[in-house]
């Protein structure tokens, strides 16, 4: 499984939805950021040890950049969302 993971194969998805996010707080689609926060945190609740590393490191790694896409009241709204 190991090597599963090294390949790249189980980050790419989270990478995707990674780059999506970021491209949507850069259009102020807070509604879809909202989605994906959604999305990212199911599947990291139901993945498994593997997932919820590429979760971790790349995902929420990323999630402080995204922050930088916005002003802070827009941040403020997203982070609302998920009250």
């Amino acid at each position: 499984m190991k090597s599963f993971f090294h390949s790249g194969a189980l980050c790419r998805p989270v990478i995707s939805v990674t780059d999506y996010t970021k491209r949507m707080a850069l259009e102020h689609n807070f509604k879809m950021v909202e989605k994906c926060l959604e999305l990212v945190e199911r599947i990291y609740d139901k993945g498994t040890a593997l997932v919820k590393n590429a979760v971790e490191n790349v995902f929420i790694f990323s999630f402080s950049s995204m922050r930088m896409l916005c002003n802070i009241v827009e941040w403020r709204m997203v982070l609302r969302s998920k009250d």
